[in-house]
């Protein structure tokens, strides 16, 4: 399971990691979402992916340190750093935020 969590503008700037599901950490629910999500789909691994792998090196930590070890950092993120070309740069598909954003309630359950 991939997870997008930059920010909406950024989510419609770019466009969205096909198969992925858009969660901003930039939300008040963050928090909630991330760990309903973790949650439901603790048989899967869990990916992160931001602009440039700083955010989610950030999230991934914080998630290890309460209690959700192994979520992965997609550490070249979607424009690409000095680890890698990243997610458009490399041509890999593109969704809409809105398709992103609709596969959260598939992913939890609607709950």
């Amino acid at each position: 399971v991939l997870v997008d969590i930059r920010s909406p503008g950024e989510w419609a700037q770019t466009g969205v990691a096909e198969g992925a599901v858009a969660l901003t950490m930039h939300s008040p629910q963050f928090a909630r979402q991330i760990t309903t999500l973790l949650n439901a789909q603790k048989d899967k691994p869990v990916g992160l992916i931001c602009a440039t792998g700083g955010r989610t090196a950030y999230v991934v930590s914080f998630l290890a340190k309460n209690g959700f070890p192994g979520v992965i950092d997609v550490s070249e993120g979607m424009i690409g750093n000095t680890r890698g070309a990243g997610w458009i740069a490399r041509g890999l598909p593109l969704i809409s935020a809105k398709e992103a954003q609709a596969a959260y309630g598939a992913l939890v359950g609607a709950q």
